[in-house]
């Protein structure tokens, strides 16, 4: 098929997911979801995602991708920082970019 637009609202709705999915994971593994966040409006609290001990910092977690994947990771950082949040390590691109 054809691809679709940078603006097809199908398009930033996939992108919108994608970056749902992955805030719940990085939010688990450093445990820094809050109130605003995904993983507590999926009914989820600090407690119940993980034990102090078993955190991950977000200073050492580093997203990889590849084309589309780069840009996601380039995007999943940039929202992250946004939310005031301690920054990630870094994302690893290839061949990816976001205009």
């Amino acid at each position: 098929g054809m691809s679709l637009a940078s603006d097809h609202p199908r398009r930033l709705k996939s992108l919108g997911n994608a970056l749902e999915a992955i805030n719940l994971l990085i939010c688990s593994l450093a445990g820094k979801c809050r109130e605003d966040d995904v993983a507590t409006q999926h009914g989820e609290n600090n407690e119940d995602i993980a034990k102090s001990d078993d955190l991950w910092i977000p200073e050492r977690i580093f997203l990889f991708g590849f084309s589309a994947g780069a840009c996601l990771a380039m995007e999943m950082c940039r929202m992250w920082s946004f939310k005031r949040r301690m920054p990630l390590g870094g994302a690893i691109c290839i061949s990816g970019g976001i205009k």
